[in-house]
């Protein structure tokens, strides 16, 4: 059984509001499942500052003690994490003493893969430099009241994120609890591999801690079961397989594919589609909609099939589930059922589901701003479109497309805001 990390040597977030300003719910999203392997050990810090000690450029330049932690950004964001020659990355990698390195682009491709290697301090403290340049925030100063959240969507292997779960998602809890940060794991591997996702949710300094405490987890058991971190470089700087690992784990990695048709250039995890659109020239978005006009999602009508009326059905049939919980989520009051548009599709595939909300309950869905919506979106990583009123109707539709599992935490994260509301009101 995994032990409790041990409070004492937690590194503090209140001074920089991690832990108050990115507001996570310590709840864990990752459900009921137990680790794999050897027992998990209380993490140690080795200073009692707001983040956890990190290492020099000089720390440590045998590579064969750093851990490789790879993470999907989509390809705007990959260019603003290498800068204009190279610089920001390189200034990362001086800040941190980690080494970054983004998969080679590919034509038609959304997403890129950024893998952060070097000793489990060094990568966390690159992994907050990161957020920090995402977010156009001083990479020297902590994080604050006003610090941007941002949802890192790492890649784990399965065979070792049960060990980040824990019992009972007690480890999950404990990290949560311990940076400030949210984090939720994917209940399946992504396409064609067998890695899953783990999306961390926070500002810079929770993401730092976080991820801080997610590697050491890592490092645990990859010296525990392979014989060290060197295991955990499975994947080449494109993202394909290494070939022979130490330690003789067997991983195939995940690469994002290119995509086609309707959904050519649909980006899950870019959280700047008006901003980007407004330096072209084009108008903003509406909420939650794809950032051009052009790229939107022409969707082919299927005969609809009500959601939650056919649980052992294919994708887009099953019922909204809270993720690992593995039971379907009550309908508001007042919502249709989610329509699924696109039947049958291949495993990964994106498909489209649409949703009924009164009108009265859009600006809950919507937020201040944007900000529920658009946190919807990001931590889910589904494009969400709400349509414009019509006429004569006490109705808005709703409009999901993304994966099985992306729209799955959508419609969960939707459903769970719309009973919310009703109780409020």
């Amino acid at each position: 059984m995994a032990q409790p990390l041990d409070a004492t040597t937690i590194p503090s977030t209140d001074a920089n509001g991690a832990d108050k300003t990115n507001g996570a719910d310590t709840k864990s999203e990752a459900g009921d499942e137990g680790a794999e392997g050897s027992e998990t050990k209380p993490i140690q810090s080795s200073v009692a500052g707001s983040v956890p000690a990190t290492s020099t450029p000089s720390a440590s330049h045998d590579e064969r003690d750093w851990i490789h932690i790879r993470a999907v950004i989509s390809s705007p964001e990959a260019a603003t994490v290498i800068g204009k020659g190279g610089e920001n990355v390189s200034n990362i990698r001086k800040m941190s003493g980690a080494k970054c390195t983004v998969s080679d682009y590919q034509k038609g491709a959304v997403e890129r893969i950024l893998t952060v290697s070097g000793v489990v301090d060094a990568a966390a403290k690159a992994f907050g430099l990161i957020i920090r340049t995402l977010n156009n925030e001083p990479l020297a100063e902590p994080s604050s009241a006003q610090s941007k959240t941002y949802p890192l969507r790492l890649l784990i292997p399965h065979i070792l994120i049960g060990s980040i779960i824990g019992k009972g998602g007690a480890r999950i809890r404990e990290i949560q609890e311990a940076s400030g940060a949210r984090l939720n794991a994917s209940d399946s591997c992504l396409p064609l591999s067998t890695e899953r996702s783990l999306v961390v949710m926070g500002v810079a300094d929770a993401v730092h801690i976080a991820t801080y405490y997610v590697g050491s987890t890592l490092l645990e058991q990859l010296n525990d079961r392979f014989g060290g971190p060197a295991a955990s470089a499975y994947a080449t700087r494109s993202g394909g397989p290494a070939g022979v690992v130490p330690g003789g784990m067997q991983v195939v990695p995940y690469s994002p594919q290119p995509t086609t048709g309707n959904y050519g250039n649909r980006d899950n995890y870019n959280r700047r589609h008006d901003a980007r659109a407004q330096h072209h020239g084009l108008p903003a978005a509406p909420y939650g909609a794809q950032p051009y006009p052009h790229q939107a999602a022409q969707p082919n009508p299927a005969m609809p099939i009500h959601y939650g009326a056919a649980q052992a059905g294919g994708y887009g049939a099953a019922a909204p589930m809270q993720p690992h919980a593995g039971a379907a989520m009550p309908q508001p009051h007042g919502a249709h059922p989610a329509q699924p548009v696109h039947g049958g599709a291949m495993p990964g595939a994106p498909l489209t589901q649409q949703i009924y909300i009164p009108n009265d309950m859009v600006g809950a869905i919507i937020g201040k701003g944007g900000q529920k919506i658009n946190e919807i979106r990001q931590i889910s990583g589904s494009v969400i479109k709400i349509n414009e009123p019509q006429d004569n109707s006490n109705e808005r539709l709703v409009t999901i497309t993304g994966t099985e599992e992306c729209n799955r935490m959508a419609l969960y994260m939707l459903y769970s805001r719309l009973e919310s509301e009703k109780h409020r009101i």
